[in-house]
Parts: C-alpha cells; structure tokens; sequence
C-alpha cells in the first residue's frame, strides 16, 4: 500500500465497512424475521393488531378489543379501499406517536386482499399479516423484533463490515 494517499486508503475502508455492514445487516434482518415469525392461524394473540375502516378513517385495534369494535360501528370493513392506499397510510399514528403503523396491501382477488401491517413501539417492531374480506380477517402470521435483536443486528452487522475491511487488508498488504 506504499504510495497510495492515505485519504484514499481510509475512504476505500469506509466503502467496505458500509458494503459490508449493509449486506450483513440484510442478511441478519432476513435470518432473524425467519426465526422470529409466529403463526397465528389457529391461536391468535389478543394483542395481535389490525385495522378497521369506517368511513374515512382507519383504526388500529388488538384483535381482544374486535367484538366490542363491531358493536360500537356496525359500518366497518377490513378491506383497504382500491387505490387509497396512501391516503390511509397517512392517517395512521406516525414514526412520532408510540406505537406507529404502516401497512402494505396485496390484492388477492375482488373481494380479498392479503394486509401486512408494521408495527413500531419503543423497544419492538413488529409485522402482523392477515387475509381480509369485507366483514372478516383471517390472521396468519407475526413477526417481531425486540431490542435485544436490534442490538444483535447492530453488532453482527459491524463485524461483517469489520470483516470485509480485514480482508481487504491483508490482500493488498502482500
């Protein structure tokens, strides 16, 4: 590495820390939502969330607080209205409000779609999926990261990166 500008060598070592560090973390995240995921088709928490349309609002609610949700607002449905997605993505409790929601909408036939919805608390992140029809949901599955896999990630994700500088290192040092 003799002749080569310092300035040069630091920058290609903080390139390979990013690279590095973003593909194991992409890995890491991918190792972790396998392990972490729960089906709930036949046991569904009472903490699992979901959301309800009435009219032009959406609301989040635990699947333990539904019958009583009914009751109150006969005019609800599960479905996502075609094409106001967006709209309703915004109307949920954002990144500044605990928990936050965001939600991604498969369109599985006229009348059902598949719902993935993010969850964002203070110590966990968390996706419940569901199939909705007009007046009915059918959980599937949970998956939730905790602070202890954030950190996991975190610390797996840095030494990948550490790694790949390592490397580096030692073949150009020959």
């Amino acid at each position: 590495m003799k002749g080569i500008p310092i300035l040069l060598v630091v920058l290609v070592f903080i390139i390979l820390f990013c690279a590095g560090f973003i593909g194991t973390s992409k890995l890491t995240i991918f190792y972790l939502e396998r392990i972490n995921m729960y089906s709930v088709k036949n046991n569904t928490d009472p903490y699992f969330w979901m959301m309800v349309f009435t009219e032009n609002k959406v609301t989040t609610i635990h699947f333990s607080e539904l019958e009583e949700f009914k009751k109150e607002n006969p005019n609800y449905s599960f479905l996502v209205p075609k094409g106001k997605e967006s709209y309703y993505n915004d109307l949920l409790p954002s990144e500044y409000k605990k928990p936050s929601f965001n939600f991604e909408v498969e369109q599985l036939s006229e009348e059902k779609q598949l719902i993935k919805l993010n969850t964002a608390g203070s110590l966990s992140v968390g996706t419940n999926t569901y199939v909705a029809i007009d007046k009915e949901i059918f959980p599937k599955t949970y998956s939730g990261f905790n602070f202890i896999d954030t950190f996991l990630l975190f610390v797996v994700s840095s030494v990948g990166g550490a790694i790949i500088c390592f490397i580096f290192f030692f073949i150009h040092k020959r």
